[in-house]
């Protein structure tokens, strides 16, 4: 079995002072794990880009950068890459409708990095209510299987759905 990313947050008062722990942490890391930082403080970043000398000590470690979007905070929703992997944390916002626009141009980029060669692009989906991300998931899934098609590839990924409200209540 292959493992996923790892997902490492750095609080939101974690500032530039954090590479050298990060740098630490990343080293002591056994070769099979695959780390996604997700940095929150601003000083990480310059014009919704994260610093080249944050990208550098990422792709020294063979990690990725967790990309967050969460409405009303799009200043995180950087789009650096520093490896062939990446993480995408999506914060619904209660079925606003931006929710959707904002899923359809995750797909959109999702399927052009498809087609660039991108090895491993996980994404999750946050809403207050489970059934909601359930239903998210699969309209996000439906808009990517149509991006992949556009951009001519095969790749199409089984649509989730809900089978049983029990499925919501298992944590």
């Amino acid at each position: 079995p292959k493992l996923a990313q790892t997902f490492i947050q750095l609080p939101p008062d974690r500032g530039r002072s954090a590479p050298r722990d990060l740098e630490i942490l990343l080293a002591s890391l056994p070769r099979g794990i695959h780390p996604a930082v997700e940095f929150r403080h601003p000083s990480f970043f310059r014009g919704q880009r994260l610093l080249p000398d944050v990208i550098d000590l990422l792709a020294e470690h063979r990690s990725a950068a967790v990309i967050t979007d969460t409405a009303g905070f799009r200043e995180l929703a950087h789009v650096s890459v520093s490896s062939l992997r990446t993480l995408i944390r999506f914060a619904a916002s209660d079925g606003h409708p931006s929710d959707r626009i904002r899923l359809s141009h995750w797909a959109a980029r999702i399927a052009r990095w498809h087609q660039a060669g991108m090895q491993q692009i996980d994404m999750t989906i946050h809403a207050e209510d489970p059934i909601a991300e359930i239903e998210l998931a699969s309209s996000f899934v439906e808009l990517l299987n149509q991006a992949l098609l556009r951009q001519g590839s095969a790749l199409q990924i089984p649509v989730p759905r809900l089978y049983h409200r029990l499925q919501t209540e298992l944590f």
